[in-house]
């Protein structure tokens, strides 16, 4: 009787511990379609913005790697500053920007002191709405993009999912290579990263999140000002991402030498999840035991207990209709088999 006692104490302290309710935060929806989320957390004098804007390399289209240009294009000048300019006025205030492209959208994302709220918010309004893409910036971007894929070459590691997902997911949109590659990258111009922006960059379904020291009432009635002007002027490409992916038949294997390596790289996996799987946080618990950790089962084994790598770890990709599991790691040539 007394463990029984034991152990429903337990449960239901454990359960206490582990409820989670979420910060109460108000949702927006602009009459451009832009959706404006925001939460009051007043314990520290900062405020983060989060911006998402359908915009990612699935609409790159034979142009793999102008999402993402496109993307770090977005710092590099507006209507009202240069690039000199912006970065001048940012640093100004100590704020912190940042802005790039993954699979299936672009981001801005930024934090800054709450009393700079009124220097901050309209720059960033234009950097999102208002970019100018310089050819000048561009060109000198488009050299540092060339000069990073040449050496990721060299690195296994930096361009394995380049393969991986090419090797999934074929010539569907989900297979463009983020980055891009020399051909691609080195054939866009200025005007390709004007025309990417103007039908991908558009307040429907675009979303941003503020989340800091503020008042909701009076941030809404910021963000309505600035942002309210932001006009519907591309074309929603998404029916590209949801386009049928054909299901694998058999187990294959994708084999890239490279004559000097010491190592071999490796990923192991197939089909994974979408984002709206109703077990999706479940999922996410039991794949930080398996391998999304540093103590976890799979580095335990192949890092701990054997020796054969610095380091392997399991992950899912999520997108919005379809996704990858894969786990990962490297070892030397030599102990390839065995840690296979």
């Amino acid at each position: 009787m007394c463990a029984a006692v034991v152990l429903l104490f337990t449960a239901a302290n454990t359960k206490a511990q582990t409820a989670f309710k979420v910060p109460a935060y108000e949702k927006v929806k602009l009459p451009n379609g832009l959706t404006v989320y925001l939460m009051e957390q007043h314990e520290i004098p900062l405020i983060s913005v989060s911006a998402i804007v359908p915009a990612g390399a699935i609409y790159d289209g034979d142009k793999h790697g102008l999402a993402s240009i496109t993307a770090a294009g977005l710092q590099y000048g507006t209507k009202s500053y240069t690039k000199a300019q912006l970065e001048e006025q940012l640093d100004f205030v100590g704020a912190d920007l940042n802005t790039y492209a993954t699979k299936e959208y672009a981001a801005l994302s930024a934090k800054f002191a709450a009393k700079d709220v009124d220097k901050v918010l309209p720059i960033l309004n234009e950097v999102l709405t208002a970019p100018a893409f310089p050819a000048t910036e561009f060109e000198k971007e488009q050299k540092r993009v060339l000069a990073r894929l040449d050496q990721a070459k060299q690195s296994p590691r930096q361009v394995i999912n380049a393969y991986w997902d090419h090797f999934i997911y074929g010539n569907h949109v989900y297979g463009n290579s983020t980055s891009g590659s020399p051909a691609t990258v080195g054939k866009l111009t200025a005007a390709d990263l004007q025309a990417f922006y103007k039908g991908n960059y558009t307040p429907a379904g675009s979303a941003i999140a503020v989340v800091g020291d503020f008042k909701a009432a009076a941030m809404k009635q910021k963000l309505t000002k600035l942002f309210g002007a932001w006009k519907n002027a591309g074309t929603s490409q998404a029916v590209s991402a949801a386009q049928a992916i054909p299901a694998p038949t058999a187990a294959k294997v994708l084999l890239v030498n490279k004559d000097d390596a010491r190592e071999t790289t490796f990923l192991i996996g197939g089909r994974g999840i979408k984002r709206d799987n109703p077990d999706f946080v479940a999922i996410e618990v039991v794949n930080t035991l398996f391998g999304a950790r540093f103590t976890s089962m799979l580095n335990d084994e192949l890092r701990v207990n054997t020796g054969l790598t610095y380091g392997a770890r399991s992950a899912f990709t999520p997108f919005k209709n379809s996704g990858t599991f894969a786990i990962s790691t490297f070892t030397a040539t030599k102990t390839t088999e065995a840690a296979i």
